[in-house]
């Protein structure tokens, strides 16, 4: 596994970093996973850029959202991309109880063993 260091300019979003870029070892497959929503979208969009210009090897990078948000985002997929749905990774005994739309449309899930959890 190799890791480029250097001060550079990003030409995604033209500021100033440490990270030139990566190379990841291709012997193993690697997965980021982000989940997302509808008021995250521009810093999805930033993030899923940046992977592409800087990242190499064998990696995937899954998006989580909420279903009303999957429109949105369904154009970020690609070869090394996938969106998926809340509810289709979430395990089984996590129920949806609302969206909060004036909360950029986080959603409120429950379950027995977890409580509450907002956002996913």
């Amino acid at each position: 596994m190799l890791l480029v260091l250097a001060l550079s300019q990003c030409s995604v979003c033209g500021k100033h970093g440490l990270v030139e870029g990566a190379l990841i070892d291709s012997a193993k497959a690697w997965a980021f996973v982000t989940p997302s929503y509808s008021g995250d979208y521009q810093r999805c969009l930033l993030l899923c850029r940046s992977m592409d210009a800087l990242l190499s090897g064998n990696w995937t990078h899954y998006i989580v959202v909420d279903r009303p948000h999957l429109a949105m985002f369904r154009h970020l997929q690609g070869p090394r991309r996938q969106v998926v749905v809340t509810d289709e990774v979430l395990p089984g005994k996590m129920r949806l109880l609302f969206h909060m739309p004036f909360a950029g449309g986080r959603s409120v899930w429950w379950s027995k063993t977890a409580g509450f959890s907002i956002g996913w």
